[in-house]
């Protein structure tokens, strides 16, 4: 801090440009933590206030999980269980796997034709709202 003619307290150029920083990383909603006088680790959205002296943690959130398609012994597995499309309510039973032309084909009651593993991972999940395909 410094102090300007008439001995108010002023941030510096540097703090303002960091308080900047954590107040846009607490906009985009990540987590953003500092350690107060007692050691401990508070939560800078909980804080009201931003702190110039400070020393501010910005935490990445985590990477995305990647899923990939079934092969065809991971489609038999899944073999009845209980799927749904990812903008629907209607769920369908998993009756069925086959070897398709250029990937693995899997059978779901009420539908008339086969679906593509690959078509399922885009459009599909479980019910608990994990998709239909394998996390790499």
């Amino acid at each position: 801090m410094v102090e300007d003619e008439g001995g108010k307290s002023m941030i510096t150029k540097e703090q303002a440009k960091r308080l900047a920083e954590v107040a846009t990383a607490i906009a985009d909603g990540k987590r953003v933590t500092w350690v107060n006088c007692f050691d401990r680790q508070v939560d800078a959205a909980d804080s009201h206030v931003l702190i110039p002296e400070a020393v501010y943690t910005i935490h990445e959130p985590p990477p995305e999980p990647v899923y990939r398609p079934w092969t065809l012994e991971e489609a038999i597995d899944n073999i009845g269980r209980v799927v749904r499309p990812c903008h629907g309510a209607e769920a369908y039973l998993i009756m069925g796997a086959l070897k398709g032309s250029t990937s693995p084909l899997v059978l779901l009651g009420g539908f008339e034709e086969s679906m593509d593993t690959g078509e399922l991972l885009d459009g599909w999940q479980f019910l608990d709202g994990t998709p239909c395909g394998v996390r790499e």
